[in-house]
């Protein structure tokens, strides 16, 4: 699903010196060595929630929140879940090959976000998957991106996948359609809808499903979470933050989540998704 690889990214001098400066501290590899063991078989999960109130000082506030993480899991393994409050979807068709159908995404947010194409080309990372039967292309932020980079490389701790917290969950989802295990249709009698909720942000996914045919994708949106669900059938999941679930506040949840109850939402399990399989 929407999974944005993280490559090397352009990071600041001072941000790899001081990476480099924590490696040559005593005793720092022995606890990353110890780290990784812990998570070799099972890394860590959290969800990382940008401000959508703000753009460049959200990403300072999640720097130092993530940064704050990585230092309490020095050389551990994570899967990070990304807020959609700071990223941005568009589905294109699938017949157009990889470049067309990102420069297609660029152009659609250009028109209907009144967004600068040159900017989302230099300074957004831009990511492709196929899934659906359509092209699904998702941005984020660089700075974003690098704010997590640079907290990793400073502790150690390595990102083994990072994308939208709701990605592998859909996946799951659209695995489900085929065996109607992922809800009931609504009234157009083969149009399904997932509604993946977190505070303040609905993300909703519909996807057409014909018996024996795989699930085609129609639309995926984000609005304003106001409770309401757009269709009485649709599977609808709610992200809980810790203080939600009687977790004590630690300085990383401002914009850091790492409650084991993440674990099944963001690895997809069907059980969390409310899938019958």
């Amino acid at each position: 699903m929407s999974t944005i690889v993280v490559s090397p990214a352009s990071s600041s001098s001072s941000g790899h010196s001081a990476g480099l400066t924590a490696w040559f501290q005593p005793g720092h590899w022995v606890a990353c060595l110890r780290g990784r063991l812990r998570t070799t078989f099972q890394p860590r999960v959290v969800y990382v929630q940008a401000d959508p109130s703000a753009m460049e000082p959200a990403w300072a506030g999640v720097a130092q929140s993530f940064a704050a993480w990585c230092a309490a899991h020095v050389g551990e393994r994570c899967m990070v879940g990304l807020s959609s409050h700071g990223l941005l979807h568009a589905l294109v068709d699938a017949d157009l090959n990889e470049q067309d159908a990102v420069a297609q995404a660029v152009q659609q947010w250009a028109h209907y976000l009144d967004m600068d194409a040159a900017s989302l080309q230099e300074d957004w990372l831009l990511r492709r998957v196929t899934v659906g039967g359509r092209h699904l292309v998702s941005a984020a932020p660089m700075a974003l991106i690098d704010a997590l980079l640079d907290g990793a490389q400073a502790h150690g701790v390595r990102l083994s996948w990072v994308g939208p917290w709701w990605a592998r969950g859909a996946q799951s989802w659209l695995r489900n359609l085929s065996g109607s295990g992922g809800g009931q249709p609504d009234a157009s009698e083969a149009t399904w809808t997932l509604e993946a909720r977190e505070p303040g942000l609905v993300t909703r996914i519909e996807a057409r499903a014909v018996p024996g045919q795989a699930p085609r994708l129609q639309r995926l949106w984000m609005e304003a979470d106001n409770g309401a669900s757009a269709s009485a059938s649709a599977v609808s999941v709610r992200l809980a933050s810790p203080q939600q679930q009687g977790i004590a506040c630690e300085a990383h949840h401002a914009h850091v989540w790492d409650q084991d109850q993440l674990r099944p939402l963001l690895q997809g399990d069907n059980a969390a998704w409310g899938l019958k399989r």
